[in-house]
């Protein structure tokens, strides 16, 4: 009869350690965030442990997409726009395109990398309190249009 006692604990204290390993887990991954995609900002709220303000409109483009994971949001308007905020200290652009026109401009006391070409802003990207910020208009804006973007993210 011991015998059976002591297994039957060993196997409630398996279980016990299974069940304490699972939730660790699941905090651990909803702390740090795994991926997720959804439609509004509300939804992928947990995937972050940060927040991001952004416009509403990207060249005329309300917000259709929003993702995150553990150390980035982005938030897509339609194909070719997109915001996005990473936690690092280097430049969040995975942009490969190779720009005729590169300058930078102070925006509010931020330094701030415009590309473009033909006098259009298609790219704009910065660094500000350990977050690197991109801002993406397929279609290329303005300067100053691409500034009030630049100004409404955070």
């Amino acid at each position: 009869m011991k015998r059976k006692t002591i297994i039957s604990a060993a196997a409630i204290a398996v279980l016990i350690a299974a069940t304490a390993a699972v939730i660790v887990f699941n905090n651990q991954t909803k702390q740090t965030g795994a991926a997720q995609t959804g439609n509004s900002m509300d939804q992928v709220a947990d995937a972050a442990p940060f927040n991001m303000e952004y416009p509403d409109r990207l060249c005329g483009i309300p917000a259709t997409e929003f993702k995150a994971d553990g150390d980035m949001i982005e938030v897509r308007y339609g194909d070719t726009n997109f915001i996005r905020k990473v936690l690092a200290a280097t430049d969040g652009d995975d942009n490969k395109t190779e720009y005729d026109e590169i300058r930078e401009q102070n925006v509010n006391g931020i330094t701030v990398t415009f590309k473009g070409s033909d006098g259009l802003v298609y790219l704009a990207v910065w660094n500000d309190n350990n977050f690197a910020y991109t801002v993406h208009a397929g279609q290329g804006v303005a300067a100053d249009e691409m500034i009030e973007y630049i100004e409404a993210t955070r």
